[in-house]
């Protein structure tokens, strides 16, 4: 780091190229070129003897111009494990499945959709404050939408609440 020359009964130091001589005088320090502030990394410098270069943080590539950088793309080259289509996010990625299909609590396989088993209680007005044809519709749509499910003990169970000036239950869950 420094070159200690004698002259006529004493000696100077001087340090080497990348350092400067520190107040004790005889001891080099190096120089912090990233401190000087023009160094125009987008993430890191890193002070070398010889001057600085950069360096990006984890996810990121540096790029030709050695200053930039730009996130990784994760999906490429890496094993990501998703089963339909891995999509590169910036320091991450996820996975995502085909239309009709969706993602399965691991994160990366892909089932089909489907009608799930639910408890369904739905409740209609008989109270006579919606006309006949009105509650006519209610009753249509009521049917549309349970001759959708898969009915039965082990699949969705359906019940029917109907209220007027007193609440019954036309038929359980």
């Amino acid at each position: 780091q420094h070159q200690c020359v004698s002259i006529r009964g004493s000696y100077s130091c001087r340090c080497r190229p990348g350092y400067y001589l520190g107040q004790n005088k005889r001891s080099c320090i190096m120089i912090d070129y990233c401190s000087f502030g023009n160094h125009s990394c987008q993430h890191e410098c890193v002070s070398i003897p010889s001057g600085h270069y950069c360096r990006c943080r984890s996810g990121y590539t540096l790029q030709p111009d050695s200053k930039s950088c730009r996130a990784t793309d994760l999906c490429n080259g890496v094993d990501h494990g998703c089963e339909f289509k891995c999509v590169s996010t910036e320091g991450s990625y996820h996975c995502m499945c085909p239309e009709g299909q969706q993602l399965q609590a691991d994160g990366k396989t892909c089932s089909r959709c489907g009608a799930g088993h639910v408890d369904l209680v739905m409740v209609i007005d008989g109270s006579k404050s919606v006309r006949p044809q009105n509650f006519e519709l209610v009753k249509q749509f009521v049917n549309r939408i349970v001759d959708l499910l898969d009915v039965s003990p082990h699949g969705t169970r359906v019940g029917l609440v109907q209220y007027s000036s007193r609440v019954r239950t036309e038929f359980p869950l």
